[in-house]
């Protein structure tokens, strides 16, 4: 009976096996590991924590001062669009550029288990946004096939 069972669920409902699961997992981190030693990843997480601090303070101050939503709204897109723009530069200036070959050495910052709290903090921020970003872009032309 357990075999059959083990037969129906690997068959049917395509079950990673948990060897190559964890392999996987390997792989992304050792990948991720490996970025902290591009420099546009330190460079992306700087403009991620000023558009972080930034949105926060300017709606913090739209709460303390009850201004209207309508002025939090419109910073928020601006930071969004000039996020996005910062982004789009990063992303052409690696490619069009040697910059993407030069890794970094310094200890300092591939040692220091401070600053690797801030620089992990600052991706996962980074994923969001970006993530948020792609939603407005796209919840247009994607979410009407949806249903």
């Amino acid at each position: 009976m357990n075999k059959i069972l083990h037969f129906i669920i690997l068959k049917y409902f395509k079950i990673i096996p948990m060897n190559k699961l964890l392999k996987l997992f390997k792989t992304i981190y050792c990948k991720y590991k490996n970025l902290k030693k591009e420099y546009w990843t330190h460079i992306l997480v700087g403009f991620t924590y000023m558009f972080t601090i930034t949105t926060i303070g300017i709606f913090f101050q739209c709460i303390i001062n009850k201004h209207s939503q309508n002025i939090f709204i419109l910073y928020l897109l601006f930071a969004l669009i000039t996020y996005s723009f910062l982004l789009i530069l990063i992303i052409l200036f690696i490619f069009i550029s040697k910059f993407s070959n030069i890794k970094i050495t310094d200890k300092f910052l591939l040692k220091n288990k401070i600053y690797n709290i801030i620089w992990n903090i600052g991706n996962i921020i980074s994923i969001i946004i970006i993530t948020f970003i792609l939603y407005i872009v796209f919840r247009d032309s994607i979410l009407p096939y949806i249903h």
